[in-house]
This record gives C-alpha cells, structure tokens and sequence, in this order.
C-alpha cells in the first residue's frame, strides 16, 4: 500500500471544509440567493470545486497508465456513481417523509433527483470516464485521438456545464501535474506568484455571473465565460495547492497526520454532509435567522465567519462519526462510501 501524501489530504480537507461551508451560508439564512451576492460565497465558489478536481485528476494519473481501461471504469462506476445515486434515494427519501408526501410528483422528483444528484461525482466519472477513452484511443491511433477531442468538444455545446465538461480541463490540469510534479517542485515561487497575480486580477475584473460555474457556459457561441472560469479556477485551485503544501512543509508537527485522516474521507463527508449543510439548514434558517438580529451589527460579518464556519466544523464532526460507523461493515462501505 502507498504511503500517503499528509499535505494532499490536508488540502482534501480544506477542499471539503469550503464545499461544506458554501452550503451553510447559503441555506443557513432566509435571504434569497444571499450566495449570489455575499463576497465570502463567490470567493469560496470560484475555486472550490476545481480544486476537488485537480487533485482527483492528480490521483487518476496511475489509473491512466492501467492497460484494463474497462477494468477501471467498472471500478470507477461502482466507487462513484453507486453511492452517489443511493444517497440521492436517501435524502430525497427522507424529505417526502418528513414532510409527509407521497404524491406521484415527489415519486417523479425521486426519480429525476437520483440521476442528478451529487453533480460533482457523476461529473468525476465522466471525466474519467472522457480520459480513459482517450489515452486508449491514443494508444491505438493519434489521428482517431485527433477527432476524438473534435467530437469531445462539439459535444460540449449539448452537455449541461456542472455536470459535464466544466470540470475537464481541471481534471486534466490534475494529470499533467502528477506528470510534472517536478517541475511544480523547482518553479513553485514564480508559478505562485503569477496564479495569485491572475487569481486576484481576474476575481477583480469579473462578477459572479460570468464565472459561476453552475450556469451554462456557452450561451451565444461565446467560448469567453468557459475561459474565464478555467483560469479563475486553475489559477485558484493552484494558488492553494502550493501554500498549503509550503504551510504544511514548513510547520512540521503532529497536527498535521491527525486532520489528514479527515481528507481521507472526503467523499464520505460530500455525501453525507447534505443532509445537514442543505436540508437541516433550510428547515431551521428560519429561527436562525430570527436569532441573527440580535447580534450587534453587521450581521453578515457574525454570520460569515462565526456562525457558518462553526456549523461547518459541527457538521464535518458528525459526517465522520457517521463515517466511523459505515464503514464497520465491508459491504456498506463500499455501497455508502465508495470504499473498498
């Protein structure tokens, strides 16, 4: 068994703490859309999610060198796309008994809910599920590769952005680092410095709804919003990546090893952590929010980084004592957690 890399769980960790934390404020708080206007939700939103995908397509590096590409994808389906569609039947389920309705529009929603639930996992699979094709058409014959990526992006124009092809070129940004490791070893600094420099300019330059990555990206034929979401989040996502490695390199202590074993259960955590980040959430915003204007102003400040980052941390502590116990049993595991 490989030995772990304690600074990539550690960035999985944060990864996860941002996902978590983005669900909080937005569903902890009666004001519409408040993740479309709070600046702490557009800064976490631009590169949250590519983070996660960048260091998925960073671990799929071995996978692409594996000569069984249908072996892989098997295995991929089973750990990714399985729990997925089960804690979608979970969730949904829960919310028609709790609020009591059966109806067939519900059993409808169930339905549809399955397939589109948990979005960044389906959208995993189908990452790897795009490279692996490719590096086994590659192999064969680069010309078929050529009109291979032709046809991949012409199917880009049919495929909804969240779900499909927003996440590939971080994915892909993920291989070629693994590929290249040592050259983000030699050059860290100056790579640093530029995708902070693009990070900020461009977060500077844009508003959320020109790079906020759920809303279809190539309306009127425009390649610009895909652009500017794949270098705000490239550029993001890589800005994290190297100050969490040089913070966790350069502070050595036993810290570090304790909260890695948390990013070792990151999709336990995105699983599980609906329920409390977006249902729970929704159903209490109402006296919490109440409760938020008796705090001295401005409230949004309290909220931001008090209240929601102390729910996050309470919700993450739950989702891995849930983990604990799944993961008892071989079968459950592996069913739940995409565990083998």
């Amino acid at each position: 068994m490989k030995e772990r890399i304690v600074y990539f769980d550690i960035i999985k960790l944060f990864g996860i703490f941002l996902v978590v934390w983005a669900h909080v404020l937005q569903n902890l708080t009666v004001i519409p859309d408040y993740w479309l206007t709070d600046p702490l939700c557009q800064v976490i939103i631009s590169f949250h999610m590519p983070l996660f995908m960048m260091i998925s397509g960073y671990f799929a590096y071995s996978s692409c060198l594996k000569p069984s590409t249908i072996n892989v994808i098997r295995n991929k389906f089973v750990q990714l796309v399985v729990p997925s569609v089960i804690w979608g039947l979970i969730v949904t389920g829960m919310a028609m008994v709790v609020h009591w309705d059966f109806s067939v529009e519900k059993f409808n929603y169930l339905a549809v809910n399955t397939l589109f639930s948990y979005w960044f996992l389906k959208s995993l699979f189908f990452c790897y599920l795009l490279t692996l094709i490719g590096v086994y058409i590659f192999r064969i014959s680069k010309t078929i590769m050529v009109a291979y990526v032709i046809l991949v992006c012409f199917l880009s124009r049919y495929l909804d952005y969240s779900n499909a092809m927003s996440m590939i070129p971080f994915f892909l940004f993920g291989v070629f680092l693994h590929q290249n490791e040592s050259l983000l070893r030699t050059f860290w600094k100056p790579i640093l410095s530029i995708s902070l420099v693009v990070y900020l300019s461009m977060m500077a330059c844009f508003s959320l709804s020109e790079y906020n990555m759920y809303s279809y990206p190539f309306a009127e034929n425009s390649l610009k919003p895909f652009l500017i979401r794949v270098l705000i989040g490239t550029s993001g996502s890589v800005s994290c990546i190297i100050l969490i490695k040089d913070v966790v390199s350069s502070f050595k202590t036993s810290f570090w090893p304790k909260i890695s074993t948390i990013g070792q259960m990151t999709m336990g955590i995105y699983l599980i952590q609906l329920i409390f980040a977006e249902s729970i959430c929704k159903l209490v915003s109402p006296m919490a929010s109440y409760l938020y204007h008796k705090l001295p102003p401005p409230i949004w400040i309290w909220y931001d980084f008090l209240i929601t980052p102390l729910v996050t941390i309470i919700i993450i502590k739950i989702c891995v004592a849930i983990i604990t116990i799944l993961r008892r049993k071989p079968l459950v595991r592996l069913l739940l957690l995409g565990e083998k």
